[in-house]
């Protein structure tokens, strides 16, 4: 590959649709059955249905308002990079491919870790799931430990209240949300800076079960000491939120769903 001569069919072999989606625009994709889906990076929808890519095929295609309006709906990763960054041919986008993974004989680009001093396992560290605070919580000691909770000591955002971790869906905590233990307001506290997920509770899912839907993460540890499978859900069912629990339960498989 040159300069100014560039063959689009190797480079597409070299760097998938997915490493472009994934490493280079920052799509988060979930598998479903054969197709990977996301949010559109094009026009930043925040539909998590709308972006489909076919890994073997190396393509992909669109079904948001916006790519509605191109002639196609999908195409390589070429022509996806183009659209994304509004770029007026493929060889300028072909070339911040080849910029992005060092293919032009620079060093690969390193994505951006957001900064941040906040050590959420430290931070989990310190919880006390068996302080006496919480003895009158509904739920045992043991419970909140396994969830990864605990009581909040000391004046920080969530100090007084029983703190427990919002994770990923491998589990990895992302922040913390605080429960009011005294009928504080609000019932609910997050601190500054924290994204509040949609859900509670989905890196304990177990696929191919039902899925109980309740209000409030202290009903989600009290439904889980009895077996259940089951979620938070944390902000006002919209549109949005329905398509990612969709997704949810298409990736694990689940085979029904109860609301409480």
């Amino acid at each position: 590959m040159t300069e100014h001569k560039l063959d689009f069919d190797a480079l597409n072999e070299k760097v998938t649709i997915q490493q472009v989606a994934e490493n280079m625009l920052g799509v988060k994709l979930r598998p479903i059955k054969d197709e990977l889906r996301g949010c559109c990076p094009i026009s930043q929808s925040t539909n998590p249905r709308h972006f489909c890519i076919t890994p073997r095929m190396n393509r992909y295609v669109c079904f948001c308002d916006h790519c509605k309006t191109f002639p196609r709906r999908g195409g390589d990763g070429i022509e996806l990079v183009r659209r994304a960054k509004k770029l007026e041919t493929p060889l300028q986008a072909a070339k911040e491919i080849q910029a992005h993974f060092g293919l032009n004989g620079s060093p690969p680009a390193q994505p951006e870790k957001p900064k941040s001093d906040f050590n959420a396992r430290a931070y989990q560290r310190k919880l006390q799931p068996h302080h006496d605070a919480l003895k009158d919580c509904g739920v045992s000691g043991e419970t909140i430990e396994a969830w990864g909770g605990g009581f909040a000591t000391g004046n920080g955002a969530l100090g007084g209240r029983l703190a427990l971790p919002l994770c990923d869906m491998d589990g990895t905590p992302t922040g913390f949300v605080g429960l009011s233990l005294k009928d504080e307001d609000p019932d609910l506290k997050y601190p500054a800076g924290v994204e509040i997920p949609h859900f509670f509770g989905v890196h304990k899912i177990q696929g191919e079960r039902n899925l109980h839907i309740v209000y409030h993460p202290l009903d989600v540890l009290l439904y889980s000491e009895d077996g259940y499978n089951v979620i938070a859900v944390l902000c006002p069912i919209t549109h949005e939120v329905l398509m990612e629990l969709a997704v949810l339960m298409e990736t694990k498989r689940l085979t029904d769903l109860d609301f409480h």
